[in-house]
């Protein structure tokens, strides 16, 4: 009898874990991937002709604006990325923070093409590199956990503001599954909430590695 009631247990939580993965997949499908374009892990680069002539040896990493508030854990962690790789292509850094102390400190704002100009000339420094997040982004189940982020990194013209260059790319991340036995119940809801523990240090890898695939693309200009 204890047996039978273990089993009918074991069975309403895998009824229910599948339910739930078929929610979020549905929840994921009205949300819409990010970049559903991409191929595996495909980055896109599209680029100008002469792009490069247009580059200064200096670059300042514009604050990365988010809307949806799911995304906002992964903001900081771009802002540092994209300043961490543009090193490796540029004599000169300029951190958003710094770019949007002065911005804050002079009224601009960064997203406007007129401030964007006067930050060129307060800074002494010609090429803008802009970073932007779409997709579900975290996304926590009793068996299931998973970050999934599409990664938008862009130079514009300083003067039509227009993209000289841009890549793209999805990370993600992703622990558990749908468990098909009681073992499977405990494993896949264990690494679940390993993965949303650490959220941190997963996040910092997501984009990290999102960044390295897209500027990978990007020549060394200074």
């Amino acid at each position: 009898e204890i047996r039978r009631s273990v089993m009918k247990i074991v069975k309403i939580l895998v009824f229910l874990s599948v339910a739930v993965l078929s929610l979020q997949g549905c929840q994921t499908g009205r949300e819409a991937s990010p970049f559903t374009f991409l191929e595996g892990r495909q980055v896109q680069v599209e680029k100008v002709p002469n792009y490069i002539s247009k580059l200064s040896n200096c670059v300042m990493v514009m604050p990365v604006s988010i809307v949806n508030e799911r995304l906002q854990i992964y903001g900081p962690n771009l802002e540092d990325e994209l300043a961490r790789y543009a090193r490796e292509k540029f004599d000169v850094v300029i951190k958003a923070d710094e770019v949007r102390k002065v911005a804050d400190t002079n009224g601009y704002i960064p997203t406007f093409s007129r401030d964007q100009q006067q930050l060129r000339q307060k800074l002494n420094c010609e090429t803008v590199l802009q970073g932007r997040l779409v997709g579900p982004g975290e996304k926590n189940f009793l068996v299931w956990s998973g970050h999934e982020v599409g990664i938008e990194i862009s130079f514009p013209d300083a003067l039509s503001m227009k993209n000289i260059w841009q890549g793209r790319h999805v990370t993600s991340r992703s622990a558990g599954g749908i468990p098909l036995s009681p073992i499977g119940i405990v494993v896949d809801t264990t690494k679940a909430q390993m993965m949303a523990m650490n959220s941190t240090d997963v996040v910092a890898s997501v984009i990290s590695d999102g960044v390295r695939r897209i500027m990978a693309y990007f020549p060394k200009v200074s």
